[in-house]
C-alpha cells in the first residue's frame, strides 16, 4: 500500500509509532540503535523546504519501500537481497543532497531521470564533488530503481546515463578529483618539504620560547585566544610530522614521547639527537627504544 501522511513509518521496541511519513525526520533509534551510537546514524531528515514538493513526496515513499519493502518483508528487496538499516540511511542521504538541484523547477517525478537532458542537470551539478562522490550518488540513485515494483508502470524509471556510458565512466568524467593514489617521492621536492617544515618548527620554538601558555602568546602576538589555541595545534601537528619524518616513529610510538624523551648522545665525536620511547611489537612487554 503506497504510504500517505499519517503513515507509520517508524516503531519501537513495542510496536508504537515514532515518526510518520509527513516528518520531516525519521527516527528508527528506538527500533535499529541498540548500542548506543550517536542518535543521528539512525535517523533520516529529508530538508522539505529545500525540495521541490512532489519529488520530495515519491523520494520518501521510495526511502519507504527501501526499508520496509512489502509485508513481511523488513529491510528486504527482491530475492535474496537484504540492506541493513545503514545502507538504506547512506543511500536516502545521497539522494537527498542530489534532488535539491529541482526545487524551482517542474521535475516532480523519478520517472524524469530517465530522460537523459534532465539526468545531466545531477550531473552538472557534481562537478565540483570527488569521484568517490559522484560513484557513490549514481549508485544510490541506481539502488532506488529497484523499488519500482512498488509503484505503478508509468512511474518506473532507470538513469539517463549518456549513451553507452557506464556509471564508472561518468563518474570519472564529471567529478572534480579523481579517488586519489598513492604518491610518488621525488627526493628533491621532499628535502624543500623538510627544509621548510624544519625552518617553521624553529620559527614557532622562538616565538613560543619565552611564553607560559596560550594566553600569554595570544596577548604577545594580539590573537584571540581562539587563533592561539589553533596556532598551538598547528605547531604541535607540524612537531610530530617532523619527528615522523626524520626518524621513522610511528603514531603509537609518538604518542608516547615526553618532555624527557630528548637526548644527545656522543658518537664518535658526533653530537647525535635522539628520541627515546616506549614500543611494543611482538614482546609482552613494552621496550624502550631510542630513534636518531
Amino acid at each position: 500500500v503506497m504510504p500517505d501522511d499519517r503513515t507509520v513509518v517508524s516503531i519501537d521496541k513495542d510496536g508504537n509509532p515514532v515518526s510518520y511519513f509527513a516528518d520531516d525526520i525519521w527516527d528508527f533509534n528506538a527500533f535499529f540503535n541498540l548500542s548506543g551510537e550517536i542518535k543521528s546514524k539512525y535517523q533520516i531528515k529529508f530538508f522539505s523546504e529545500q525540495h521541490q514538493p512532489k519529488l520530495l513526496i515519491e523520494l520518501k515513499q521510495r526511502i519507504y519501500f527501501l526499508i520496509w519493502g512489502a509485508k513481511g518483508e523488513l529491510l528486504h528487496m527482491g530475492g535474496e537481497t537484504f540492506r541493513k538499516f545503514s545502507q538504506c540511511r547512506n543511500t536516502a542521504n545521497y539522494v537527498i543532497n542530489t534532488l535539491k538541484c529541482f526545487k524551482n523547477t517542474a521535475i516532480d517525478s523519478f520517472t524524469y531521470l530517465s530522460n537523459e537532458l534532465v539526468f545531466s542537470q545531477i550531473l552538472h551539478n557534481s562537478q565540483t564533488l570527488s569521484e568517490r562522490t559522484v560513484l557513490q550518488t549514481l549508485h544510490a540513485l541506481s539502488v532506488l530503481t529497484q523499488v519500482n515494483k512498488h509503484f505503478p508502470p508509468q512511474y518506473h524509471y532507470s538513469l539517463g546515463l549518456p549513451e553507452e556510458k557506464t556509471i564508472d565512466q561518468i563518474a570519472k568524467q564529471y567529478a572534480a578529483s579523481g579517488k586519489g593514489h598513492y604518491p610518488t617521492i621525488i627526493p628533491v621536492i621532499y628535502e624543500q618539504l623538510m627544509g621548510q617544515l624544519m625552518r617553521h618548527v624553529s620559527d614557532a620554538y622562538e616565538k613560543l620560547s619565552d611564553l607560559s601558555d596560550v594566553i600569554a602568546y595570544a596577548r604577545k602576538y594580539g590573537l584571540t585566544e581562539k587563533q592561539a589555541v589553533n596556532d598551538f595545534r598547528m605547531i604541535e601537528g607540524a612537531c610530530f610530522m617532523t619527528c615522523a619524518a626524520f626518524t621513522g616513529m610511528r603514531i603509537i610510538e609518538l604518542t608516547q614521547i615526553d618532555s624527557t624523551s630528548n637526548k644527545e648522545i656522543d658518537l664518535d665525536g658526533i653530537q647525535l639527537c635522539t628520541l627515546r620511547s616506549r614500543t611494543k611489537k611482538l614482546e609482552p612487554l613494552p621496550r624502550e627504544d631510542a630513534w636518531a
